[in-house]
């Protein structure tokens, strides 16, 4: 089985096989952003011969400093827009909710009053102010 590094032979000139033997090092590998994150982390451990850089602390700050800076400005202007519109569209509900009570009091008004049932004799009785004699018939 071979090595498996790649090996790279640099400045090998002639014949020489001590020469060509200290030439041959190995590949420095370079980790993906991704593998270099995790293993930031701590969440993945790279393999041997692995450049991991050190972790940038300056642009860390940076990069909070940011997103704090972001948050305070989506808490200054977006949230008291929000809250106002809250309350427009609270506002909005309240008035529709006191109309439509405002209208099923008049329904039930109109469908629960008292009714009398009356007869077309008794009718025309009432309608000519005798209502003792409409009360008899």
């Amino acid at each position: 089985m071979g090595f498996p590094y790649p090996l790279v032979a640099q400045n090998v000139r002639g014949r020489d096989s001590r020469r060509r033997a200290d030439a041959v090092t190995l590949a420095v590998m370079k980790a993906s952003r991704w593998e270099i994150l995790g293993a930031w982390m701590k969440i993945w451990t790279p393999p041997r011969d692995v450049e991991i850089p050190p972790i940038p602390w300056r642009a860390v700050r940076l990069l909070a400093a940011v997103c704090a800076a972001l948050a305070a400005v989506v808490i200054v202007v977006i949230v008291p827009a929000l809250d106002e519109v809250k309350q427009r569209d609270a506002a909005a509900e309240a008035r529709r909710s006191a109309a439509n009570t405002r209208a099923e009091r008049a329904r039930l008004r109109h469908d629960q009053r008292v009714q009398r049932a009356r007869a077309a004799p008794a009718a025309r009785l009432y309608a000519t102010g005798r209502s003792a004699q409409a009360r008899a018939a």
